[in-house]
């Protein structure tokens, strides 16, 4: 993934942190202390300027009850449900480890059957 298409997600992923966040009328101080984070990394976070590892995405998801497609730009997955074959491809553009591709194809799965 290029620099511009990682900053444009971690931008993209913060914004539907807050967007969520401020519809269920929490503020950045509750959510820091239900993931035991402090406001600051709250604020950075949806600023984009720091990068929320998966356990805290899924964590932040539990906490919203929101599916984890919900924090993603369509344009990294596939505009179709089914559609498998878009999704290896971007896969395989986006990483070059195949153990990786493996994992990330198997949660992509596991995420799309939900």
């Amino acid at each position: 993934m290029k620099q511009d298409e990682q900053n444009f997600l971690y931008e993209f992923l913060g914004n539907k942190i807050r967007e969520i966040r401020i519809s269920s009328d929490m503020s950045q101080k509750e959510l820091a202390s239900k993931l035991s984070l402090s406001r600051a990394s709250i604020v950075n976070i949806e600023k984009g300027r720091q990068h929320p590892s998966l356990h805290l995405i899924i964590d932040i998801s539990r906490i919203f009850n929101v599916p984890l497609n919900f924090f993603l730009d369509r344009r990294f997955w596939s505009d179709s449900k089914n559609d498998l074959k878009k999704v290896k491809s971007r896969i395989k553009e986006s990483s070059s480890n195949k153990v990786d591709r493996e994992k990330i194809l198997e949660f992509y799965k596991k995420v799309s059957s939900k």
